[in-house]
C-alpha cells in the first residue's frame, strides 16, 4: 500500500513538472528522475531550441510550487540547406567559449551555413580558414568564402574579398575584381569599399583613371565619416585633380583629419611644409607632423621623417635616429606602407651608413619586401649575391 502511494506521488510530480515545462513553450519533453524527491533533469524542444535544465517540484498538485534552471541552444537537427540559419547559431555556439567549444565542429557548420546562403556564415567560415581554427589554415578558402558572403550582400566581407583580390592573397592579384567587390560592398554601404573604388578610379587599377569620379567617391566615403577618404579629399584639392584647385581647403581637411590621428593627413600635409607646395616651406612645422604621421603608425611618415633626420633638415643631423626611425616604418607591416622604410633601411645595414654594417640582416629585408613586390628591392638583393 505504501508503495503504491510513493509510486503516486512519484507519477504526480513528473505530470507536473512535464506540465509546468509545457507552460514554458516547450515541447517533445524528456524527463529524467533526479536522486531527491521532486527533481528531475530534462531535456526539450522550446521555441526552436533544445533546452536543458532541472525542475524541481515541491507541495502537492493544489498547492505546489516550482524550481525550473535550463540552458537552450539551436536545435543541431534543424540545420539544412533551407536553414542557413540554425546552422550559424550552432556553429556560434560550438565558436564560443566554455564547455561545448569546439572549433572543429564550429566550422563544419559555419560551412553548412554558407551552403545554405547565410552571409555571416561564409564570413565567419572565412575567419576559420584565414586564422586556421577549427581547419587547417587556407587562403584560397578564406578568400573564396569572403566572396560569397559580398555575394550574399555582407558588406564588410565585400572590402576582405577585394583586399585579398587587389592584393593577390588566397588568389592570383586580379585588381579589375578587386574593384567590382569594392563597388559591390559600397553599394551595400560599407564606406572603406567607397574609399577603395576611388582609390582604384584615381590610380587607374583595374579601371580605367578617372580622378573626377575618384573624387566623388572619396566625398561620399569622407561624408560618411572614413578619415582615408576625407584626407584624399584633401590632397584632391591641394593638388587640383578630379576638382578645381582649392589649396586652403585641401590644407584645413588634412590638418582636420591629422588633428584626429589620421597619420597620411599629417604627412602629406608635412611634405607640403618641406617641399613648400603652396604653402610656405616651414621645416621645424614639417618635422612635427611627420612625426605625429610615424607616431600613428603611417610607414611613409616615418620613412620620411628619417630623412630628415639623416639630412639635418629642420632638426639637428642625426643618424641614429634616422635608423630608429627608419625601422619604426619598416615595422608597421600591413598596418601601412611600410616598403620605403624598409628599403632605406637594409640599403644602411648593407652599407653600414649610420649603423654597424650588417649584410645578413640586410638581405632579409631585402628579400621580404622583394617578396611583397618592390622590384628596386630585388634588384638591389641580387646586387649583394
Amino acid at each position: 500500500m505504501a508503495a503504491a502511494l510513493v509510486a503516486s506521488a512519484c507519477a504526480d510530480y513528473e505530470r507536473m513538472a512535464r506540465e509546468h515545462i509545457e507552460k514554458e513553450g516547450c515541447g517533445d519533453v524528456v524527463l529524467t528522475k533526479g536522486t531527491d524527491r521532486g527533481e528531475f533533469t530534462f531535456e526539450a524542444k522550446c521555441k526552436g531550441e533544445i533546452c536543458r535544465g532541472t525542475v524541481r517540484v515541491k507541495g502537492s498538485a493544489q498547492a505546489s510550487s516550482f524550481f525550473l534552471t535550463k540552458t537552450c541552444g539551436p536545435d543541431e537537427s534543424k540545420c539544412g540547406p533551407g536553414n542557413g540559419q540554425v546552422c550559424f547559431d550552432v556553429g556560434l555556439k560550438y565558436d564560443r567559449a566554455g564547455p561545448e567549444h569546439d572549433a572543429a565542429k564550429a566550422v563544419a557548420f559555419y560551412q553548412k551555413a554558407c551552403d545554405a546562403g547565410h552571409a555571416d556564415g561564409c564570413h565567419n567560415l572565412a575567419v576559420s580558414f584565414d586564422k586556421g581554427e577549427g581547419t587547417p589554415a587556407d587562403p584560397a578558402k578564406a578568400t573564396a568564402a569572403w566572396a560569397k558572403a559580398c555575394e550574399a550582400k555582407r558588406a564588410a566581407s565585400c572590402l576582405l574579398a577585394g583586399n585579398r583580390h587587389a592584393a593577390g592573397r588566397g588568389v592570383p592579384k586580379a585588381p579589375a575584381k578587386a574593384v567590382a567587390f569594392f563597388r559591390r560592398g559600397c553599394e551595400a554601404g560599407d564606406i572603406g569599399c567607397c574609399n577603395n573604388v576611388g582609390v582604384a578610379l584615381w590610380y587607374g587599377q583595374g579601371v580605367p583613371k578617372q580622378r573626377a569620379e575618384a573624387v566623388g567617391f572619396f566625398d561620399r566615403a569622407c561624408k560618411a565619416g572614413d578619415r582615408d577618404a576625407c584626407g584624399n579629399v584633401g590632397v584632391a584639392y591641394t593638388d587640383g585633380e578630379g576638382v578645381a584647385k582649392d589649396v586652403p581647403r585641401g590644407v584645413a581637411l588634412l590638418r582636420e583629419q591629422c588633428d584626429k590621428g589620421h597619420g597620411r593627413s599629417c604627412r602629406n600635409l608635412g611634405r607640403m611644409l618641406r617641399d613648400a607646395e603652396g604653402v610656405p616651406r616651414d621645416l621645424p612645422g614639417a618635422v612635427a607632423l611627420l612625426q605625429k604621421a610615424c607616431d600613428a603608425k603611417d610607414g611613409p611618415g616615418c620613412n620620411s621623417l628619417g630623412l630628415m633626420y639623416e639630412q639635418g633638415q629642420g632638426l639637428p643631423r642625426d643618424p641614429a635616429k634616422a635608423i630608429a626611425t627608419f625601422q619604426r616604418g619598416c615595422d608597421v607591416g600591413e598596418q601601412g606602407d611600410s616598403e620605403l622604410a624598409c628599403l632605406n633601411l637594409a640599403r644602411r645595414l648593407r652599407d653600414g651608413k649610420g649603423v654597424p654594417r650588417d649584410a645578413e640582416r640586410a638581405k632579409g629585408i631585402f628579400d621580404r619586401i622583394c617578396a611583397g613586390g618592390l622590384e628596386i628591392a630585388c634588384k638591389e638583393r641580387q646586387q649583394m649575391r
